[in-house]
């Protein structure tokens, strides 16, 4: 008689995969499902890595069962895509008087999640940024979120999102009735002023009340 020896070589299966693309805050699912198993093998896959940051982040699917030995998995690694989120911002209270007073307006994400940790608004007039928009004049208001988990509507981290607008407040008209009374004379001031923050500082009556 004659002996033999050969050896069975691991079948080579492959996995779909699923999930590979995500937005940030989804709670998608990848999953990888294995093809050529023969039937009553225990054979399954477990998969490493993903993490749920915007980003791409390589994945490692490795068989798991008592029967792995007979079965390579050929393609077992993937790259999962996580987007960043999309989020808008509401403008409000940017349409305002001036007053000689810093002014600015309110701007809050449509994500809850986000803070004001996570984002920095700032104000554009010409070619640079105003600190305190104070004088009569349109600001454009942009924000720049500094988390890169989400973006604006045009797919970057800054946009601009409004609009501030100061506006000349109106003319106060004051009366001014100088002491002395009908029977004073004199020269009458110049019709000059000077304003100290709201306090308004009129120029000294040269009348005098004759006796």
């Amino acid at each position: 008689d004659r002996t033999y020896s050969f050896t069975v070589a691991p079948k080579a299966i492959t996995a779909t995969w699923s999930g590979l693309t995500q937005v940030y805050g989804t709670t998608e699912q990848v999953k990888a499902t294995l093809s050529g198993i023969v039937s009553g093998d225990d054979v399954a896959v477990s998969i490493d890595g993903g993490e749920q940051t915007a980003g791409r982040h390589t994945l490692t699917a490795t068989l798991t069962g008592d029967d792995i030995d007979n079965y390579t998995l050929k393609n077992g690694t993937q790259t999962l895509t996580v987007r960043p989120k999309t989020v808008s911002f509401a403008v409000t209270d940017n349409a305002v008087q001036g007053d000689g007073t810093a002014k600015a307006a309110t701007v809050i994400p449509t994500d809850n999640a986000l803070t004001q940790t996570d984002y920095a608004v700032t104000y554009w007039q010409g070619t640079g940024t105003v600190a305190a928009p104070t004088a009569v004049g349109s600001y454009e208001i942009w924000v720049e979120i500094t988390d890169g988990n989400y973006q604006h509507t045009n797919g970057r981290a800054e946009m601009q999102v409004g609009t501030l607008t100061i506006t000349q407040a109106p003319p106060v008209l004051y009366a001014v009735t100088f002491a002395g009374g009908q029977d004073a004379t004199g020269t009458a001031p110049d019709a000059l002023f000077v304003v100290e923050n709201t306090k308004i500082i009129l120029p000294a009556c040269t009348f005098e009340r004759e006796n």
